[in-house]
């Protein structure tokens, strides 16, 4: 799961998922960029169309991929 920092209501930083929003208290694990697209993610031009959330191969929560 791949996620961003955020501020709460009381000025601490949390994380949530950059594709739900949902906030994460798992361990966080430290990633390359290989492993990231090995779980579905892509770095570089964009891609053709046809590709992305919508083909299901993108490492978003729905898909279960951590």
């Amino acid at each position: 799961m791949l996620t961003y920092v955020d501020i709460d209501d009381d000025g601490r930083e949390m994380r949530r998922c950059v594709h739900c929003d949902g906030v994460v208290d798992a361990k966080l694990r430290w990633v390359t960029a290989d492993e990231l697209e090995a779980d579905g993610y892509y770095f570089g031009a964009p891609p053709a169309k046809g590709g992305g959330c919508g083909g299901g191969g993108c490492g978003s929560c729905s898909t279960g991929r951590r």
